[in-house]
């Protein structure tokens, strides 16, 4: 069966229990809990400094409002100094203590009861070829797999616009040489580059976790009524081979919007609505 889920940091800036108070007032009973950096909903700061009680507290605040926590939307990992460290970083040193602080985001997410926790399979550095950069990634992901398992939680990776993986034929490719590796799959990161849906959706058998976010060609995130209506085509091929799992609602704009249209809520809205609106009329 496939639910609709919500992205608390949709409203990043506001406090954890804000931000899942907004999703549960809205309908929505699954949320990707953020923690990219110190304005989402989960600090990274807070998560190495005490990984078991920051874990608690989002288990306690999803509890309070009857949501189920989903998705730890990490991204690269935060270091004790406060660096952002990619699987492909070309410093075997930070990439030992990404490795560290990765356990401790695992020990947290375990706490909390989540799903998985969502990673990226590396940007290109700009000190490095890609091939290189692509060759530590391979090395790197599967140890991250590896801690995530022996902790007891699940691990993604999010290919992106400014990641090594910027096709499907590539994203494709390094599954087949990471058995196992799984996708928090949004569409929008191909879709701005110019693939249609039908070119995105070989995709979809590796997908664990999906997210949904207006988008057109050339613009990977715009208003729900400015983007191109790629969501028929990704539901009917996710229908196709009986997907299962989770989509999240990820229209991630600034709380302070200066008017309705633009204002996180709304746009989260409009497009669960149009997004189930669409699932129902290919299920009928």
């Amino acid at each position: 069966m496939i639910n609709l889920g919500c992205a608390s940091h949709n409203f990043r800036g506001l406090s954890l229990e804000d931000c899942i108070r907004f999703s549960s007032t809205m309908g929505f009973k699954y949320v990707d809990i953020g923690a990219f950096s110190e304005d989402f909903p989960v600090s990274p700061a807070a998560i190495l400094d005490n990984p078991k009680k920051t874990g608690q507290l989002i288990k306690e605040v999803c509890a309070r409002y009857n949501v189920v926590p989903i998705e730890f939307f990490i991204c690269s990992v935060v270091i004790g100094d406060g660096t952002r460290v990619q699987p492909n970083d070309p410093h075997a040193s930070r990439r030992s203590s990404m490795l560290e602080a990765f356990r401790k985001v695992c020990e947290c997410a375990v706490e909390a009861g989540l799903s998985h926790i969502m990673g990226v399979p590396g940007e290109i550095a700009s000190n490095d070829s890609p091939d290189h950069g692509l060759s530590i990634s391979l090395d790197t992901l599967p140890r991250m797999m590896e801690i995530a398992r022996d902790t007891g939680i699940g691990f993604t990776i999010e290919p992106h616009t400014r990641s090594i993986l910027t096709t499907p034929e590539e994203v494709l490719n390094m599954l087949e040489k990471i058995p196992g590796l799984k996708l928090s799959l949004d569409y929008t990161h191909f879709i701005g580059p110019g693939f249609k849906a039908e070119e995105i959706s070989c995709l979809n058998t590796h997908a664990l976790h999906i997210h949904a976010k207006p988008a057109r060609k050339d613009v990977p995130k715009c208003p729900f009524y400015e983007g191109e209506d790629y969501y028929k085509a990704m539901l009917q091929s996710l229908l196709d081979i009986n997907w299962q799992g989770i989509i999240s609602m990820e229209c991630m704009y600034p709380v302070n919007a200066p008017g309705l249209l633009e204002h996180p809520a709304f746009q989260t809205i409009l497009l669960a609505g149009h997004v189930e609106k669409t699932l129902r009329e290919l299920t009928k």
